[in-house]
């Protein structure tokens, strides 16, 4: 996943940032760590700079079982898991201090 290298997304977000066919910085909501950590800040930083917002798609795979028993053996298992999982998102970004570090950060 390119969010998976952050400086080298931070350089594509600011090649991109005057181009209107741009409209979003776009991730996965389930990432290598949680998304509020410092790894993932050159991200950030470059959508605010850029004045774009980021977008967290319900979605992904990090190389980890999703739910606490192990992989899920059907869909729906899956699917049940991803309103944990954002809950995850959240608290990582409130906690790790992502918010007050970037003010200016949007979401769509």
């Amino acid at each position: 996943m390119p969010y998976e290298n952050p400086e080298a997304s931070a350089a594509e977000i600011k090649l991109r940032a005057g181009n209107k066919d741009f409209a979003q910085v776009f991730m996965l909501s389930r990432t290598s760590e949680a998304h509020g950590r410092r790894r993932y800040w050159p991200i950030y930083k470059a959508a605010v700079d850029a004045g774009l917002p980021v977008g967290i798609h319900v979605f992904g795979y990090s190389g980890w079982p999703m739910t606490n028993s192990g992989w899920p053996s059907f869909y729906i298992e899956e699917m049940t898991e991803h309103a944990t999982g954002q809950q995850a998102v959240v608290a990582s970004m409130i906690f790790e201090g992502l918010f007050e570090q970037f003010k200016d950060l949007k979401s769509c």
